[in-house]
């Protein structure tokens, strides 16, 4: 954890130990809203008071501060600074389900990989005598049971799922198909013996590689929740800088973080918002689209549920002293670095009843 400026919030690696713990119980408690509604209420007296307690039970100092030699963590000092720290970061959702009758799916949708820079040379000799030497030739394992890596696709959706994001059960056939333009892609220049070393050889810079390519990849963000954040489009980007600027804090929820669906066709759907952002006084979820979109069918099935869900935990927030939301639908072609969250939640934005 840092504190201002970047320096470490605890600078001794006792209270480092103290705080650790503590976060892991903050943690558990998120998924209590009975007894903690909202970040806030991590500063209150008797959840403090909890933690505390959990904390001492749990901490066992290490060999040189039981012989005295070092000065034991103030541990109810330490709890204070983590609750207010987490309580700075945190932009609290509420847990409301909002969701049309029917069975409910979700899924990352099909794309076209753009592999033109994706070029490994044959792996030589010996550096593939060096590969099973190290011992990295274990079984490819995915699913239930798991498989033999005879597929040369296999070694790709290997290392796919290693990402938090990927199921392989929800997403198999996705990877398979990202696998199978990526292995045809190598098959166009190598063989098929130099294409399974490559594979396996780069087995997890190539997961990297597709993976990344899900979103536009940026850095720096003074007040993202996040050290990173991904885009999908220009006008993202630029929303995100207005954002950056003019709100307290903001961050792209991943998906599943809302639990948020719209029926499409037959099947609902996941509704995965552009961006959250808290303002002094209201907290908003964002949405941008292409103008020739606004209207269609997709679009305002979206903001209904969208702006169902932001009525919902306005009341919410009512009865746990939180914040309004709101939720903005933004035509793209409006969106420019220099234009304010105030002027366009004043012309886009939906105000909830509470």
């Amino acid at each position: 954890m840092a504190g201002a400026g970047g320096a470490p919030l605890f600078p001794k690696p006792e209270e480092q130990k103290v705080a650790q713990i503590a976060y892991a119980i903050i943690r558990r408690l998120e998924r209590q809203p009975e007894t903690v509604p909202s970040a806030s209420y991590l500063q209150q007296p008797d959840v403090q008071a909890a933690i505390v307690q959990e904390v001492a039970a749990q901490y066992r100092p290490a060999q040189l501060a039981m012989e005295a030699v070092v000065v034991p963590p103030d541990i109810a000092e330490v709890v204070a600074k983590t609750t207010e720290f987490v309580a700075q970061q945190t932009i609290s959702i509420p847990r409301i389900l909002v969701v049309p009758t029917g069975e409910v799916k979700s899924g990352f949708s099909p794309f076209t990989l753009q592999l033109d820079t994706l070029r490994y040379p044959p792996v030589s000799e010996e550096l593939w005598v060096q590969y099973l030497r190290t011992g990295r030739t274990e079984t490819v394992a995915l699913g239930r049971g798991g498989i033999e890596g005879e597929r040369p696709e296999d070694y790709i959706v290997s290392g796919l799922v290693d990402f938090d994001d990927i199921s392989y059960d929800d997403h198999a056939d996705l990877l398979y198909d990202l696998a199978g333009q990526t292995v045809r892609h190598f098959l166009s220049y190598l063989s098929e013996t130099d294409t399974r070393k490559v594979l396996r050889y780069h087995q997890r810079e190539i997961a990297r590689f597709i993976h990344a390519q899900m979103r536009y990849l940026f850095t720096g963000f003074r007040r993202c929740l996040y050290t990173e954040e991904k885009f999908q489009s220009d006008p993202e980007r630029k929303l995100a800088i207005t954002l950056d600027r003019d709100a307290l804090k903001w961050f792209r929820p991943a998906k599943g973080q809302f639990q948020l669906y719209y029926r499409k066709g037959a099947d609902p759907q996941e509704y995965q918002p552009d961006f959250v952002a808290e303002a002094a006084d209201a907290i908003y979820m964002l949405e941008s689209k292409r103008r020739s979109e606004l209207g269609t069918d997709e679009v305002e099935a979206k903001k209904a549920v969208g702006v169902q869900w932001c009525h919902l935990a306005s009341q919410h927030a009512v009865t746990n002293g939180g914040k309004p939301w709101h939720y903005v639908l933004i035509p793209h072609d409006v969106i420019a670095e220099n234009m304010t969250l105030e002027v366009l939640v004043g012309q886009f934005g939906m105000k909830s009843r509470t």
